[in-house]
């Protein structure tokens, strides 16, 4: 055994390969590491986590064995190790690259899609969420999801989908009893404010300060603006059903409807609920609103 660490030891430094072989290997368990942490959990992590050291002390034998070359006046071998030491650099670059998308394909494959929240606990202790949200991805690894609001009862109703990695929900209770879903936090360009009624299970979209109810069967909302149609203005959303697009207008003014929410947590796309206290996304929220909190 031992011969045989000596061994690889003397090709690691006295080759010009075999720092480029060494750096080559731990390189690849780096990689593989990065990919399959996603269904690893915590023991992922610390795989790459290793494997990273692995990979400085890998990096560092080849210094070594390049100033072992010099010293010893091997030239060309020095030579070799320097052109080859590149070129591993360049092949990590583009295995990073190939790491991160496997890594995002391993984690759509791995999971249900489905995130099921609608037990978890909030602040009070003694609430719950009367409600669930459905992630559906629509990509291979880009953080690209359907979403919809899932009610007790097995009604579903789609929102906008989530192209631009908007993540979280932060959810609030508000003095009615009803939900306040903000999608997209600090990413205005793609961020929806949803109304959630757990008792009629319906949702409305916030939409220039009006909230504009979701149809019940609507596949997916598409967009919302305001438009000027004869001299009067129009609020409304576009939704998409079996038969195609259609247009919602009008609605209830969002107005004081605000005022004296409760910040209860953050719904992940995993599933997962982490509760919380105060309103840290306040002024977030202001600056949609023209009016008080």
């Amino acid at each position: 055994m031992d011969g045989t660490i000596r061994k690889i030891a003397r090709f690691t430094l006295k080759t010009a390969f075999g720092p480029f072989v060494a750096w080559c290997c731990t390189s690849l368990l780096l990689f593989a590491a990065y990919a399959l942490s996603p269904p690893l959990g915590k023991f992922g992590t610390v795989l790459v986590y290793m494997m990273f050291v692995v990979q400085v002390v890998a990096a560092l034998v080849g210094v070594a064995a390049f100033i072992m070359s010099l010293a010893e006046r091997q030239y060309g071998r020095a030579i070799w190790q320097f052109f080859l030491g590149l070129a591993g650099l360049f092949l990590v670059f583009w295995g990073l690259v190939f790491a991160f998308v496997a890594r995002g394909v391993v984690a759509h494959a791995t999971s249900s899609g489905y995130g099921e929240v609608r037990n978890a606990s909030v602040t009070n202790e003694t609430s719950k969420l009367e409600f669930a949200v459905e992630y559906q991805p629509t990509h291979p690894f880009l953080a690209e999801y359907n979403k919809c609001i899932v009610f007790p009862s097995g009604k579903r109703i789609s929102v906008c989908m989530d192209t631009g990695g908007a993540g979280a929900f932060a959810v609030y209770r508000l003095p009615t009893g009803e939900y306040y879903l903000v999608d997209g936090l600090e990413h205005d360009f793609i961020r929806n404010d949803y109304r959630v009624n757990a008792t009629n299970e319906t949702v409305e979209m916030m939409c220039d300060e009006v909230w504009v109810k979701i149809p019940d069967g609507s596949l997916e909302v598409t967009g919302g603006g305001v438009s000027t149609c004869n001299g009067e203005k129009h609020v409304g959303i576009t939704v998409k059903t079996a038969n195609g697009e259609e247009s919602v207008d009008g609605g209830t003014p969002v107005g004081d409807s605000l005022k004296g929410r409760v910040y209860v947590g953050l719904l992940y796309p995993s599933g997962s609920f982490e509760p919380g206290e105060g309103d840290p996304f306040a002024n977030i929220i202001q600056r949609r609103l023209r009016g008080g909190n």
